[in-house]
């Protein structure tokens, strides 16, 4: 009896053989490869997929990928499943050759290697797929795949040219739907958000309610609004609550559809969301995106107010605080042209965005202007308060200082108490939302309130910038004093801070009474140190004002009174150049062009006039050069009269040639020979004005630096 069982046994083994293609044999290969390797293999990258995409968290205020990303760093949290799905599907492979699972395992395969970031043999499976599977359906859907693996692995070209092998193809529902999500997300990659969501349109009608329809319809509704299509993107946005989106999505949905909405309607929406307990979270971006429609329908002042209250709003990260102070910054810089306010917004969301950021190195450039604006506005408004207060009777000086002090250190005071509430408000407020029990010194003491951390030291650089550890780092006079608000009879604080309170409020008013009154000039020296001090500030600012601010107006403005301050000022030459090409177009270019040939014939600056745009041939540059070498010549020989009528012979006649800079610097060493200290400080400052890109630079600043003597030769 039991070698007739094993007989029989014997016999259903070899006629059900993988290579068989007899029906009883893919009946039961089918039947095996189902059960024992392919639903278990796709439950498992299911789970794998949903723990991936539980990982990601999207960025709402820019539009959303329509597909998520796949982050080979996020798939080694589940590295054991996707090993699972390999192996199961492995054994299809190994064992049931004839299964019509065969090409589905295969697609399970590569679909885990395409997790895992193994985008190599994720294509060569998928190929392999299309190549050698029987069945239509699981080539399209290998196509498809193929299609993804290449975009993800920055083929984009590939991926394209694979969708276009589809496009011509009979897909079947799944594959159709799959094939226009994957298309679309290509696209969108490229920013042809046009394109996109014209395919996404096509794609929808084939989507089951849920959380992955909600995020496409949302995409769609983001993409459409970039577009300026107003009435699809609001359609959309409803559309996300009508399938089961996750709270944030559903959130962001009310929130971008409430931008759409008319003045009566969006304001019930506002009042809504900001009591939901539910949104208690999500205030900072509620009132960001309040603060957009009020900047979009020009009401800046509102704007402002919301995006201040987007800053203190208990929110989900530091993200959306520094976007709040990056609008402010912007909103200030571009629209309101308040650049130290600007310049404040701007310090305190680099304190809080992380380097790696695409936003921080756009910032942080813009900022670096901000900063030399802010030094020489201080500096133009410290001299021009010392000057006054140097015209003051001891009496009136005496007053002035002691009310200005006395009232910022009143000011001080109330700042510092303030910041007190604040934190027992933050404090009060963690008790009550949650977290650590009320008596918890997580919820009382500041250094454990991140929040109030984060607030904290945004304020501290707003207030005071980025300070040293140090002993009195509240003092703002040091070497620099910074006047920024010091005018006789004017109601504003000096811009001064306080020592620490254990010190009686008479001694500090003394003690920094006597730092400010050492800094007024009492000489014709000192004055006139002051004033040198102010053109440069003027200068400067005017080269702010045109070539980073693009403000030409005010860069006209502090070059003109530059020039009325110091008619002779070393920095005339060049500013009037800049007022010459500031005023192209108008009659007034004429007067400065005359002013700068009549006045500086011989600078840099009047050569490039004459010169205009044009070149010198080649023919040109080689007569400089000979040019230049009998000057030198002369030079060496000691004919240092012959050696400069060469010199100012050929500056003359080749204006704009490649040796400009070295005729310069030969003329300040001839110079350095036979003329005046001041005549010879005179040609080393306009070859440094002038030659900003030279090679020879360097060494004139070292030249210049060798005649100023230092502060300790001045003492002796």
């Amino acid at each position: 009896m039991k070698n007739i069982i094993l007989l029989t046994f014997l016999v259903l083994c070899f006629s059900c053989s993988q290579y068989s293609s007899k029906t009883r044999s893919k009946v039961w290969h089918n039947f095996n490869a189902k059960y024992n390797a392919y639903l278990q293999a796709k439950d498992k990258l299911k789970v794998a997929e949903l723990l991936i995409n539980s990982q990601h968290k999207d960025n709402y205020s820019e539009i959303i990928p329509i597909l998520v990303p796949l982050d080979s760093i996020a798939a080694k949290g589940v590295s054991a499943e996707l090993d699972a799905v390999i192996k199961k599907s492995s054994l299809i492979a190994e064992k049931h050759q004839n299964s019509k699972y065969l090409g589905d395992s295969y697609n399970l395969i590569g679909k885990a290697r395409l997790y895992k970031g193994d985008y190599i043999n994720a294509i060569e499976t998928f190929k392999y797929v299309n190549s050698e599977a029987t069945e239509e359906d699981q080539k399209h859907a290998a196509m498809v795949l193929l299609m993804r693996a290449y975009q993800e692995a920055g083929d984009e070209s590939t991926a394209l040219r694979v969708a276009e092998v589809l496009k011509e193809q009979d897909l079947n529902k799944e594959n159709r739907k799959d094939f226009y999500l994957v298309k679309a997300y290509v696209h969108q990659l490229r920013n042809e958000y046009q394109v996109s969501s014209a395919i996404l349109e096509e794609a929808l009608p084939l989507m089951k309610k849920g959380e992955q329809k909600a995020r496409v319809h949302f995409a769609a509704g983001q993409m459409y609004d970039k577009l300026g299509d107003i009435r699809n993107a609001s359609t959309h946005y409803r559309a996300v609550l009508k399938n089961k989106p996750p709270y944030d999505l559903a959130f962001y949905s009310q929130l971008n559809k409430m931008m759409f909405s008319p003045g009566s309607s969006m304001q019930q929406t506002f009042t809504k969301l900001s009591k939901d307990r539910k949104n208690l979270d999500l205030l900072d971006k509620l009132y960001f995106s309040m603060a957009l429609i009020e900047e979009k329908n020009g009401n800046l002042t509102k704007a402002v107010e919301y995006l201040q209250k987007a800053t203190k709003a208990t929110g989900q990260g530091n993200q959306n605080v520094a976007m709040a102070y990056l609008k402010l910054g912007d909103i200030n810089y571009f629209r309101i042209q308040n650049y130290e306010k600007s310049k404040a917004y701007y310090d305190s969301a680099l304190v809080i965005l992380p380097p790696n950021s695409k936003e921080f190195a756009k910032i942080a450039d813009r900022k670096r202007a901000l900063d030399d604006f802010s030094i020489q506005i201080n500096k133009l408004r410290t001299e021009d308060s010392l000057q006054r207060m140097s015209k003051m009777t001891d009496e009136a000086l005496d007053t002035y200082l002691t009310e200005n002090i006395k009232r910022n250190l009143d000011k001080e005071k109330a700042t510092i108490e303030a910041a007190k509430k604040a934190s027992q408000a933050s404090a009060n407020l963690s008790a009550k939302i949650g977290g650590a029990a009320a008596g918890d010194p997580a919820n009382n003491w500041y250094l454990y309130n991140e929040n109030a951390l984060m607030t904290g030291r945004i304020e501290f650089t707003q207030k005071w910038g980025q300070r040293k550890n140090e002993d009195n780092w509240r003092r703002n006079i040091k070497d620099n004093l910074s006047f920024v608000n010091i005018q006789p009879n004017a109601t504003d604080s000096l811009n001064t801070a306080a020592t620490p309170d254990t010190e009686n409020d008479d001694n500090k008013i003394d003690q920094l009474k006597k730092e400010i009154i050492a800094k007024i000039p009492k000489t014709e020296k000192d004055l006139l140190e002051s004033q040198k001090r102010q053109e440069e500030a003027y200068f400067n600012l005017g080269k702010i004002y045109k070539l980073y601010l693009l403000e030409n107006q005010n860069s006209i403005d502090s070059f003109e009174k530059l020039l009325k301050l110091n008619p002779q000022t070393e920095y005339a030459a060049e500013s009037i150049y800049y007022l010459y090409l500031l005023t192209d177009g108008t009659p007034k270019q004429d007067f400065w062009k005359n002013e700068l040939i009549e006045k500086y014939p011989k600078s840099y600056f009047a050569r490039r006039i004459n010169r205009g745009n044009e070149n010198l041939s080649n023919d040109d540059e080689s007569k400089a050069k000979e040019i230049y070498a009998n000057a030198y010549s002369d030079y060496e020989k000691g004919n240092s009269q012959g050696a400069l009528n060469t010199i100012e012979e050929a500056l003359k006649k080749y204006p704009g040639s490649q040796l400009e800079d070295k005729f310069a610097f030969l003329k300040i060493l001839i110079f350095s020979k036979t003329q005046s200290k001041d005549n010879y400080l005179a040609a080393l400052n306009e070859f440094l004005t002038s030659h900003t890109k030279s090679t020879l630079l360097p060494l004139a600043k070292e030249m210049k630096n060798a005649l100023e003597p230092t502060k300790e030769e001045n003492k002796f």
